[in-house]
């Protein structure tokens, strides 16, 4: 049964970018209800709670937030699962991290999307590396009374703001 999760996950992510950029296109008014806003401002926080966890290297706290399978396409183009990259963590220092133009889609009380941009500085095995942006995006399911990461992915942006 994970299989059309995981389907239904990619379709998703693949449709992305003409929801969130559709170039020239006039901005769309819409009205949002209380529940979704609930929804963005919850999807929001965890996402932030995701980064400060890697940040501090709390698997633990990660792992409360992250479906056991979830997993991640991060900028170097690998594949993981989401869990393992808190084990990698005493090498690897996120120094600082900053999300900008964040957007949640609640697409069902039961799903929702996050995109932002993201500039991270991180320090791996003493090698400090350059602050770098890139785009980011992830999906939240709601498993019982909890949200929770499904799948992350990242894309460096070639033009840096």
């Amino acid at each position: 049964m994970k299989t059309p999760t995981l389907v239904i996950l990619s379709m998703t992510l693949a449709l992305l970018p003409p929801v969130f950029a559709q170039a020239g296109a006039a901005p769309v008014e819409m009205t949002v209800s209380p529940a979704t806003a609930a929804i963005e401002a919850k999807i929001a926080a965890n996402e932030k709670d995701t980064w400060e966890a890697l940040k501090r290297h709390d698997a633990s706290a990660y792992a409360k937030l992250s479906l056991p399978g979830s997993w991640g396409i991060f900028e170097i183009g690998s594949l993981q699962i989401t869990q393992k990259v808190t084990a990698q963590g005493p090498g690897t220092e996120i120094l600082e991290y900053k999300m900008d133009d964040v957007r949640v889609l609640v697409l069902n009380e039961q799903t929702a999307i996050i995109h932002y941009k993201i500039s991270t500085r991180i320090s791996s095995h003493g090698k400090e590396s350059p602050a770098q942006w890139m785009l980011a995006s992830a999906v939240w399911v709601k498993m019982g009374k909890v949200w929770k990461a499904a799948m992350y992915q990242e894309t460096p942006l070639l033009k840096q703001p």
